[in-house]
C-alpha cells in the first residue's frame, strides 16, 4: 500500500498513521481490510519564535517554542550483524549499534553515542518507507521508490558502481539500464543485496561468489577477490513467474512468487536453497523449490545458513543448517498459527496466532530471548515477553532481535556487544529479557544564533519554552537559527526574524471623494491595503488610487501587493460621468426606426495597476479593482467569453480579486475573502476542484486545508501553488515531473498537498511560471531552493543519471561564493536570480541564449552579460527570453525573437547580449512580464504597452499581421457595449455594431409620447449604471407628413381608433400591475 500525503490539521502536529497503538509499516502486504487512524499531537511539530520581529534598537523579549514531541513510534525496523535501524511514523530514519564502515549513516558524538538511537544523515531530509540491513551495510527506499545504500562496499554492495570504498552518508543507487524504475522491496543480505519494481522486475548487486545475485558476473574491476557487480542488473525470471517478495541470506537468495511457490538461488552448502542444483537447473539461476503438491507459501526467510517459511494453512517450515534440504514441518504448539517467520544466524523465531514469539537454535547471545543456560534446543518455546501485550512482528540479526509489541513500543534482546541494542551501553553479557527502545527522547537544546551571533542570555521557562533579548541591528530579515537534538542530531531549525525599519505612512487622497480613508502606518517591506470602500463624487466615477510621484503627478495606478519602502501618498482618480446619445429623437408608434447609439465619449482613466503575461493569455488588475484578460480562450482560462480585448473576468458577488496568476492553460486568483478560486483547464487537475475537464469552468473555490487561507498564489504550467496562513506551501495539479514537491511524483493531485520543505524552513517567496514545470523558492534561511523539472538543469544542479529528468524534493541552489539570491523567476527550461552584490545570474538551457551569456547549457548559476555601469533591479523570465529593467531606466531584453517578443529587431532569431528595448518616445517602460512569445510593460504614463505575437489577440490590440516587435499602447479603457435597449418599457431589437464605434438599433412599437430611452451597458465586460439620459418622442400615426411644406389632415377610421384604444388599455393595466 502506498502511504498517502501527510494530512494537515491547524494547531496539531500529525505523528502517523496507526492502528491502535501501533505505527503502520506500509512495506507489510495487505491481506484484510483495514482502517488507519491518522494520530495528533497539539502544537507545532517545529521550532516557533513570538514576536518574528522588533525595532532595530533590539531589546526585545522574544520567545522560543520548542516542537512538540507527540506519540512517535517506530513503524519498520531492520537488525543487521550487530546495528539496528528504524523508521519512525513520519518515515524518519534511525540508526544505533555498529558503526565501523559506517553503517549508521551518521557520525555518532558524545551527544549522539552510537548506543541510542540517533537520526541518520539524509540529503534534503529525505523519508523512507522501508530499510534493510545487511552485516555492514544498509539499503532503503525512500518514499518516491527510489532506492540508498550506505555502509560497507567490499563486495560492491553498495549499488554504486564502486568497490572498497565504504560510505557513511546515504547515495541514492540508480540501476546501469533504467533510472526510471520504482522499487517497492529491499532485502540486504551478507554482502549483497535484493530489489523488487513495482513492474516485477528483480534486481541483484553486490558479491555473486555463489551465484547470490541469480545472474552471470565477472570480476570487478579486474580484482581477482571480488565476483560480483557494482550497479543493480536486473535477474532473468522463469518465463510467466512474478516475484512478489524477495529475501537475501548469508549467501544464497529465495523468491515468493505470486503462485504461493518459492524459487531460490545461490549457496547451497547447507540444503538452504531446498532443492538439489542440476545441470539443467543450476544453483545461480532462479529455479523453483521442490515441495510437497499442493504447498503454497505466504512468507519465506533466507538466514545465514538456514531457511524458514509459512504455509498458507499457518504452518511454519524450515529447511538448511540443522534440518534437512526439503522443507520441514516445524513442530509449534497444537492450535498455533505461524503469522510471521525469521531465520537469524543458526537460529529462528515465529509469531504465533497467540500473540507470542516462539525461538529454537544457538541462544549463545541470548538471541532466543529466553534462558537456555545458552545452549542449542532445536524445541520451539516462548520467548520472554512484557506483560499485558503481545508481539505484532520482529526483524531477526545476526545474534540480536527487534520486535514491535501491540502497545506500539519497540523492543530488543540478544547480543549487545556492541550496542546494537540501543540501551545505552555495551555489554558482552547476553540480554534474553526484551527491553523497550528508549524513543522518542526529550528535546535538548543546543544553541541558537541570530545572524549568526551565538545569543548568551538564554532563559528557560518553567513551561519549557526559552526567552532572550534580541541585540541591537541593522533593519531588515535575518535568520534565527536552532541547533538541537532529540535521538540523535535534528535539522537545524531557521527561523525568520525581522528588524523592523522606519515605519511609513500611507496617506490617501480621496480628491473630493467620500468617504475619506484614514492613513495607514505600514511598516518597511510591508503592504498597505485597500480601502474596504471606495469614494465616491457626484457626477463622477471613481477610477482607482493611483501613487503620486516626486514631480505631483500620479499616472501610475498603485499595486496594493508591492512592498512599501517610503512615505507615500495615494490620489483618488475620478472620470466625469457622460452619457450615451441617439441620433434620432422621435420616430412612429409602430415602431421600426433605426436608431444610432453613440458612446460616452472620453474614456474612463481606469488602469492597470498589475499584469502577467502568460503563455497565450494575460491577467491584469485594474485599479477599478477588477481583474481582467485577453487572448487566447480555448480553455476558458479568460474567465469570460473570447476577446482580443481587456475584459473582466467572472467575479463571485462580494468577493474582490486582490492577486493572480496564470498558468498555461488556466488561472487562479486571491480573493478578498481568503479562497483561492481557479478557472479554465483541468486536465491536470490544476483548478484544485471537481470539474469536468470541458475547459468551460467558470471561478470558483479551491478548498483549503481546514483552518487556514491563503496569502499568496502562483500558477505553474499545469500546478497551481499557494502560501497559506499557517506558513506551508501548498500545491495542487500535475505531478509528473515532480513540481508538486512531495518527494515523489505523482500522476497529479486535486487536493492541495504541503510541499515537503526542508526540516526548518518555510518558504517566503516562490517563483514560477506559465511555461514552466519547476519551482524555484526563498527559504527562512536566506537560500534559494529549487524542485521540479530538470531536464535542462533548470534546478542550478546536476542530474543523478542522464534519464533521472526531475527532483521533486527542494534542495538548494548553490549561489556563488560570498552571494545570496534575493529574488528570482523560472522560464521554460531555465532559471534567473539576483545576487546580493547585484549581478544578475541564470542557470538551466540555453538553446536560444536565454541564459544571456555564452554558456551552452549550465548546472550552476553564472553571470548574465550586463550593460556597463547598470545593473538590473527588475527582471523577469519568459518561456525562451527574458526582460529587465535596467539602473539607468531602460528596459531590456535578450533570448528568442522569433515573434519579436525582444521588443526590437535583431540579426537573427535570438541574441544573448541584453540591449535596450525600442520603448516609444517620452515613456519608460516598468513592470516589464513576459509570457510565451509576447511580452508586455507598463509605461511611465500609465498605460500598459505589449509586443511580440498576436494570434490569439494576446496583445490586447489591434496591429497589422500576427506579431509586432515594437512596443504598442493596449487598448484599456475600451469603449461601452450597449446589452439592452429599452423604449420606455419595451425593449428594442437586439443592437448592431457599426465599424465607427457605433451601434444601431430597431426601435420596438409604443404608445404615442415621449419616453425614457434605459441604456444597459458595459465597460470592458463591467456593468455599468444603466444610462436614462436620452428620452424618445413616439408620434401618432394619425398625423401624416406635410407634402409640399403644407401638409394634410385626415380623420382617423373607427377601426384604428378602437385599436389605438385597446392598445392603450392594455399598457394602461400592465402598469398598474407593476406598480402593486
Amino acid at each position: 500500500m502506498v502511504r498517502p500525503p501527510d494530512p494537515y490539521c491547524k494547531g496539531y502536529s500529525f505523528v502517523g498513521w496507526f492502528i491502535g497503538d501501533v505505527a503502520y509499516d506500509f512495506t507489510q502486504p495487505v491481506t484484510e481490510n483495514l482502517t488507519l487512524t491518522a494520530r495528533w499531537v497539539k502544537g507545532l511539530n517545529s521550532w516557533s519564535l513570538s514576536p518574528n520581529h522588533g525595532p532595530a534598537t533590539g531589546n526585545t523579549t522574544a520567545t522560543l517554542t520548542p516542537p512538540a514531541i507527540g506519540d512517535i513510534r517506530f513503524s519498520q525496523f531492520s537488525a543487521g550483524k550487530d546495528f539496528s535501524l528504524a523508521l519512525d511514523s513520519l518515515g524518519v530514519l534511525y540508526s544505533w549499534g555498529n558503526n565501523s564502515e559506517g553503517q549508521l549513516g551518521r557520525t555518532p558524538t558524545a551527544s549522539e553515542p552510537a548506543d541510542r538511537p540517533g537520526r541518520v544523515d539524509v540529503p534534503g531530509g529525505t523519508r523512507f518507507i522501508q530499510v534493510s540491513a545487511g552485516d555492514e551495510f544498509v539499503v532503503a527506499i525512500d518514499i518516491s521508490n527510489h532506492l540508498y545504500s550506505w555502509g560497507s562496499n567490499e563486495k560492491g554492495q553498495s549499488g554504486l558502481g564502486l568497490v572498497h570504498s565504504s560510505s557513511p552518508v546515504p547515495n541514492q543507487v540508480v540501476p546501469s539500464t533504467n533510472s526510471s524504475k520504482s522499487f517497492v522491496q529491499v532485502s540486504a543480505g551478507s554482502n549483497y543485496a535484493l530489489a523488487t519494481c513495482s513492474d516485477g522486475t528483480v534486481y541483484s548487486w553486490g558479491d555473486n561468489s555463489n551465484g547470490q545475485l541469480g545472474r552471470e558476473t565477472d570480476e570487478l574491476h579486474g580484482d581477482s577477490s571480488v565476483y560480483g557487480h557494482a550497479y543493480p542488473n536486473p535477474i532473468p525470471l522463469p518465463k510467466g513467474v512474478k516475484f512478489t517478495q524477495v529475501t537475501a541470506g548469508g549467501n544464497a537468495s529465495l523468491a515468493l512468487a505470486s503462485d504461493g511457490s518459492v524459487y531460490s538461488w545461490g549457496d547451497n552448502s547447507y540444503g538452504q536453497l531446498g532443492r538439489t542444483p542440476t545441470a539443467s537447473e543450476p544453483a545461480n539461476q532462479p529455479y523453483k523449490m521442490n515441495t510437497a503438491d499442493g504447498l503454497s507459501f505466504t512468507q519465506v526467510s533466507a538466514g545465514y545458513r538456514h531457511t524458514l517459511a509459512v504455509d498458507s494453512d499457518g504452518n511454519a517450515y524450515n529447511w538448511g543448517y540443522g534440518s534437512t534440504s526439503q522443507p520441514s514441518k516445524v513442530a509449534l504448539p497444537d492450535g498455533i498459527r505461524t503469522r510471521q517467520v525469521g531465520a537469524g544466524y543458526d537460529y529462528s523465531l515465529a509469531t504465533g496466532s497467540d500473540g507470542n514469539i516462539y525461538s529454537w537454535g544457538d541462544n549463545s547471545s541470548g538471541q532466543l530471548g529466553r534462558d537456555t543456560g545458552g545452549e542449542t534446543t532445536n524445541q520451539p518455546d516462548k520467548a520472554n515477553m512484557p506483560d499485558g501485550i503481545t508481539y505484532t512482528q520482529f526483524s531477526a540479526g545476526y545474534r540480536h532481535i527487534l520486535a514491535m509489541c501491540s502497545d506500539g513500543y519497540l523492543y530488543d534482546w540478544g547480543d549487545d556487544s556492541s550496542g546494537q541494542l540501543g540501551a545505552g551501553n555495551t555489554s558482552s553479557v547476553p540480554v534474553t529479557t526484551p527491553n523497550k527502545a528508549d524513543f522518542p527522547q526529550a528535546f535538548k537544546f543546543i544553541s541558537a544564533k541570530l545572524d549568526g551571533t551565538p545569543i548568551t542570555d538564554l532563559t528557560k521557562n518553567q513551561n519549557g519554552t526559552l526567552s532572550f533579548r534580541t541585540p541591537a541591528h541593522e533593519k531588515g530579515r535575518v535568520d534565527l537559527t536552532v541547533a538541537w537534538i532529540r535521538n540523535g542530531h535534528q535539522p537545524d531549525a531557521h527561523l525568520p526574524y525581522k528588524y523592523d525599519g522606519s515605519t511609513y505612512t500611507v496617506t490617501f487622497d480621496s480628491a473630493g471623494g467620500t468617504p475619506t480613508s484614514d492613513a495607514q502606518r505600514v511598516m518597511d517591506d510591508d503592504q498597505a491595503f485597500r480601502p474596504d470602500k471606495d469614494p465616491a463624487k457626484d457626477g463622477y466615477l471613481f477610477d482607482g488610487w493611483f501613487l503620486k510621484d516626486s514631480k505631483g503627478d500620479s499616472n501610475i495606478a498603485y499595486d496594493f501587493n508591492q512592498p512599501v519602502t517610503g512615505d507615500i501618498t495615494l490620489v483618488a482618480h475620478f472620470s466625469p460621468v457622460s452619457h450615451w446619445n441617439i441620433d434620432k429623437k422621435e420616430g412612429p408608434q409602430t415602431g421600426g426606426q433605426s436608431v444610432k447609439l453613440t458612446p460616452p465619449q472620453g474614456p474612463r482613466g481606469i488602469r492597470f495597476s498589475w499584469i502577467q503575461a502568460g503563455q497565450d493569455f494575460s491577467l491584469a488588475l485594474g485599479s477599478d479593482g477588477n481583474l481582467y484578460s485577453w487572448g487566447t480562450n480555448y480553455n476558458y482560462q479568460l474567465g469570460h467569453t473570447p476577446s482580443d480585448k481587456p475584459v473582466v473576468v467572472e467575479t463571485p458577488a462580494g468577493v474582490r480579486y486582490t492577486q493572480a496568476a496564470a498558468g498555461q492553460k488556466f488561472a487562479l486568483a486571491l480573493g478578498s475573502d481568503g479562497y483561492v478560486y481557479t478557472w479554465g483547464s483541468n486536465d491536470c487537475e490544476q483548478l484544485g476542484r471537481n470539474t469536468f475537464t470541458n475547459n468551460r469552468n467558470p471561478p470558483d473555490k479551491v478548498a483549503p486545508p481546514a483552518g487556514i487561507h491563503y496569502t499568496r498564489v502562483y500558477a505553474g504550467d499545469s500546478f497551481a501553488l499557494a502560501l497559506g496562513s499557517d506558513g506551508n506551501l501548498y500545491a495542487w495539479g500535475d505531478d509528473r515531473e515532480g513540481a508538486l514537491g512531495q518527494g515523489r511524483s505523482e500522476l497529479k493531485s486535486r487536493d492541495p498537498l504541503r510541499v515537503a520543505a526542508p526540516e526548518g524552513i518555510t518558504f517566503t517567496q516562490v517563483f514560477t511560471g506559465p511555461f514552466s514545470k519547476h519551482v524555484l523558492a526563498l527559504g527562512s534561511d536566506g537560500n534559494l531552493y529549487s524542485w521540479g523539472y530538470n531536464n535542462s538543469f533548470q534546478l542550478g544542479r546536476q542530474r543523478s543519471t542522464t534519464t533521472d529528468l526531475y527532483d521533486p524534493l527542494p534542495y538548494k541552489v548553490k549561489a556563488p561564493t560570498g552571494v545570496t539570491f534575493t529574488h528570482a523567476s523560472t522560464g521554460l527550461n531555465f532559471s534567473l536570480a539576483l545576487g546580493s552584490d547585484n549581478n544578475l545570474y541564470s542557470w538551466g538551457g540555453n538553446n536560444k541564449d536565454q541564459l544571456g551569456n555564452t554558456a551552452l547549457i549550465s548546472a550552476t548559476p553564472s553571470r548574465v552579460v550586463m550593460p556597463s555601469d547598470v545593473h538590473f533591479t527588475r527582471f523577469v523570465a519568459g518561456s525562451y527570453f527574458a526582460l529587465a529593467t535596467g539602473s539607468d531606466g531602460n528596459l531590456y531584453s535578450w533570448g528568442y525573437n522569433d515573434c519579436g517578443q525582444l521588443g526590437r529587431t535583431t540579426s537573427g532569431k535570438s541574441d544573448y547580449l541584453p540591449t535596450k528595448v525600442d520603448t516609444p518616445a517620452g515613456i519608460t517602460l516598468i513592470q516589464p512580464q513576459a509570457g510565451g512569445n509576447h511580452s508586455s510593460a507598463i509605461g511611465s504614463d500609465g498605460n500598459t504597452y505589449s509586443w511580440g505575437k498576436n494570434d490569439q489577440g494576446m496583445l490586447g490590440r489591434d496591429i497589422s499581421g500576427d506579431h509586432d516587435p515594437h512596443p504598442g499602447k493596449i487598448i484599456f479603457p475600451g469603449v461601452g457595449i450597449p446589452k439592452l435597449v429599452q423604449f420606455g418599457d419595451t425593449s428594442g431589437i437586439y443592437p448592431t455594431a457599426n465599424n465607427d464605434g457605433t451601434w444601431n438599433v430597431t426601435t420596438p412599437p409604443y404608445t404615442p409620447g415621449p419616453v425614457t430611452v434605459t441604456i444597459n451597458w458595459t465597460l470592458n465586460g463591467v456593468t455599468q449604471l444603466p444610462d436614462t439620459s436620452n428620452t424618445y418622442l413616439y408620434t401618432s400615426i394619425s398625423v401624416l407628413p406635410r407634402a409640399g411644406g403644407t401638409g394634410i389632415f385626415l380623420p382617423l377610421a373607427v377601426g384604428l381608433l378602437i385599436i389605438t384604444a385597446t392598445m392603450a388599455a392594455r399598457r394602461l393595466r400592465k402598469a398598474e400591475s407593476l406598480n402593486q
